[in-house]
């Protein structure tokens, strides 16, 4: 299997992968008509060599179903990873509350891109 989740959240997926993570929502959050789950995936604020960058927009955006707050469903597919490269980035997951209320859910935390070994024939 090409992906990972340790205690803190920090997630480990082989790029190119299919893969859905699952989160569970705070239990004293309730979700309204209306409400949007957002996972938002930007390159870490620094990169290897020190320096500081940050995405103005988010690499990956992914609404996300919360008809069943304990299990929220995260599903990667091979095209969501296969254009990033290797290396550090970081995610965090926000419920916004139509345009005036945000409610992060999960603070920044690494999300790893790993290399893969092998390909599928078509490179």
């Amino acid at each position: 299997m090409g992906a990972f989740v340790n205690e803190n959240g920090a997630i480990w997926l082989t790029r190119g992968d299919s893969y859905t993570f699952e989160c569970e929502a705070d239990s004293s959050l309730v979700f309204q008509s209306g409400d949007v789950l957002l996972f938002s995936l930007k390159h870490s604020r620094q990169n290897a060599a020190g320096s500081e960058y940050e995405d103005k927009n988010p690499l990956i955006a992914k609404e996300l179903d919360y008809s069943d707050p304990t299990n929220i469903p995260i599903p990667f597919l091979p095209e969501d990873t296969e254009g990033l490269g290797f290396g550090l980035y970081k995610y965090d997951i926000c419920v916004y509350n139509g345009t005036t209320k945000r409610t992060t859910l999960i603070t920044p935390t690494d999300f790893h891109i790993c290399d893969e070994v092998h390909t599928d024939g078509n490179e």
